[in-house]
């Protein structure tokens, strides 16, 4: 097997990068994930919505 991608160009680095890494990301991804998901909408936002619908 050779080393080219996907589209037949070479990129052994970055191959390297995610197969060493690819655990790294996938958690901090996740965490990210998890705090962003526990940050609460604003309020004013929602309450001028309402009013432009009333």
């Amino acid at each position: 097997m050779d080393d080219a991608g996907r589209a037949g160009v070479p990129v052994p680095a970055l191959d390297r990068v995610l197969h060493r890494y690819g655990l790294t990301i996938i958690i901090l991804g996740l965490v990210g994930f998890l705090v962003t998901s526990h940050i609460p909408p604003e309020h004013e936002a929602a309450d001028e919505e309402e009013e432009e619908l009333v």
